[in-house]
């Protein structure tokens, strides 16, 4: 197993304390920055919808595989259509957003950086954490790109990942209804088929 690997897996460990994901949501893909770079992001919003507000989260490697922490970025974000080939064929999608500030969020155990410190390498017992923009909509379902432009000890850093926007969100949050669901044995007239013990459901009475 490399560096990059161990350190990935270290980050997505964190990042699972920051988002809910289930078995049927798709995980971001993590990128390079470009050729000759090491620098790597990660999506942690595992329930992004194109439905309203709401939070985006994407955690940061350094060059030398260490994670980055503290500060601020600033992200732009693409779309790339609803095709995944199409998407695939794309170069560059379309710019809907840009210049988004994102502020950095310990999520892990471990104590946040100074206040104005970063982004830099996390350092001793410095807690894991992500780059958190609030209130972000995405106008479409579909592909997208984010972008994290980032100042990392005087050098300008470009680093992008690509994730999943759905038309609504998989994941019911805290305080929500739950979705209604089919009685599958109602609405096919088996339920008074059911034997329970000795005695049949007949007309609501056991």
């Amino acid at each position: 197993m490399t560096n990059r690997r161990i350190v990935l897996g270290l980050l997505a460990g964190g990042l699972l304390a920051s988002s809910c994901g289930d078995d049927t949501a798709r995980a971001p893909r993590t990128t390079a920055a470009a050729p000759g770079q090491a620098y790597g992001a990660q999506v942690a919003s595992y329930d992004l919808a194109a439905d309203g507000p709401q939070r985006f989260l994407v955690g940061l490697i350094g060059a030398d595989n260490g994670l980055i922490v503290g500060g601020e970025v600033s992200l732009d974000f693409r779309y790339f259509g609803q095709n995944a080939s199409e998407t695939a064929a794309q170069a560059d999608g379309e710019l809907l957003l840009s210049d988004v500030p994102a502020v950095f969020t310990v999520v892990a155990d471990g104590v946040a950086p100074p206040d104005g410190d970063g982004p830099r390498i996390k350092e001793g017992n410095e807690g894991v954490g992500v780059y958190e923009a609030a209130d972000v909509e995405f106008d479409e379902p579909g592909f997208w790109q984010v972008i994290v432009n980032a100042d990392l000890n005087g050098v300008s850093v470009k680093v992008s990942a690509a994730f999943e926007v759905a038309a609504e969100h998989r994941i019911v949050n805290t305080g929500e209804a739950a979705p209604r669901t089919v009685n599958l044995l109602e609405s096919a007239g088996l339920l008074h088929q059911v034997r329970v013990g000795a005695g049949t459901v007949r007309s609501g009475r056991w």
